[in-house]
């Protein structure tokens, strides 16, 4: 059986599953993001609060050795992580404000960058802003060939810049012309261009997307630890044998 949990009783926006018996020893788990009464997914300062807990949990479960891989997903048709809350952005009124907002966001995305496993952002719908820096801070990122999947850094449409990391972590991972090519004319990728430019690690069909991306995680677990971009499965010839359901 899988063991489902959430972070505490009043934290209900990311469900924690631990999904080891399905993969033959591996201890693969999922983090599903799915905010309650909501249509989209966003890092509001509810949210942000959750995930602080959720942090220390999981840098818990990672010292002792519980996790090998974390599949990051969401429970939002169409919608990944949609950006931070444009809310709680306008709620802050001075720059002091503002910074301390933004060093709140970024030192959550170090912690989340440096857990003691690797992590896996899989992408099945918009990944926007805050959404893009969440995944930026996995060890990879997997995005499905659906419409609605595009990754970006739109914020400058709001007269902002990324303010999470993502200035930092988008020209590490595609170079300083991509990076600023996408930050200043807001730029999003659908998941094929995201894999050309270097952003995401594999383009996966939209049909059984989850499983595909929880058996690619499986599949290339060596890679992942290892922090080598030699990652198999790249293609949807090779994906075919993943696709048959589990035993």
């Amino acid at each position: 059986m899988r063991n489902a949990e959430t972070n505490n009783a009043e934290a209900n926006s990311f469900h924690l599953e631990d999904q080891t018996s399905r993969w033959g020893g591996v201890k693969l788990w999922s983090l599903t993001f799915d905010m309650p009464g909501e249509k989209v997914n966003k890092l509001s300062k509810k949210a942000m609060g959750e995930f602080e807990k959720l942090i220390s949990h999981l840098e818990s479960l990672g010292k002792d050795q519980k996790i090998d891989v974390l599949v990051l997903m969401s429970g939002k048709k169409g919608i990944f992580i949609a950006g931070a809350d444009i809310e709680m952005i306008q709620a802050a009124k001075t720059a002091d404000e503002a910074e301390s907002l933004s060093r709140v966001g970024q030192k959550l995305m170090d912690r989340w960058e440096d857990l003691p496993f690797p992590t896996v952002a899989a992408i099945n719908g918009a990944a926007l802003g805050g959404g893009c820096e969440f995944a930026l801070g996995c060890t990879a990122i997997v995005m499905s060939n659906d419409p609605s999947a595009r990754i970006g850094l739109p914020e400058v449409m709001l007269g902002l810049i990324p303010g999470m990391g993502g200035c930092i972590r988008l020209p590490r991972k595609v170079g300083i012309a991509t990076a600023l090519d996408m930050i200043l004319t807001s730029k999003t990728l659908p998941g094929d261009r995201a894999v050309k430019a270097g952003l995401a690690e594999v383009l996966l069909p939209k049909e059984n997307f989850i499983e595909s991306a929880l058996r690619w995680s499986k599949v290339n677990l060596g890679a992942l630890k290892s922090g080598k971009p030699n990652f198999a499965l790249s293609n949807w010839v090779e994906l075919l044998s993943m696709l048959r359901p589990t035993q």
